[in-house]
């Protein structure tokens, strides 16, 4: 079960990576994560695992304007995080 120690250590890693320090938040990840963004995008998809999900952040990071974390919902074994992200074009 999800606890609310890792849900602040979640939230503090999300400001880590605005920073520029993403280290923290991977260390935070299971090893069978599931990253799933819905919609069609050009960053839409299911990343498995650690490597794919350090992968698509990384590539994210190269166009990101803006990062809004405006909730995080955690429940049984899983946590949620609701947010606004900005790109650039290109």
């Amino acid at each position: 079960m999800v606890d609310d120690e890792l849900v602040e250590q979640l939230r503090q890693a999300y400001g880590d990576w605005i920073q520029g320090n993403p280290d923290p938040a991977v260390a935070l990840l299971a090893d069978d994560v599931t990253w799933a963004l819905p919609g069609n995008s050009a960053v839409s998809g299911t990343y498995r695992g650690i490597e794919e999900v350090q992968g698509f952040w990384m590539s994210l990071a190269e166009h990101l304007r803006g990062l809004e974390v405006h909730e995080l919902l955690a429940g049984g074994d899983h946590i949620a995080v609701l947010n606004k992200v900005e790109l650039t074009a290109g």
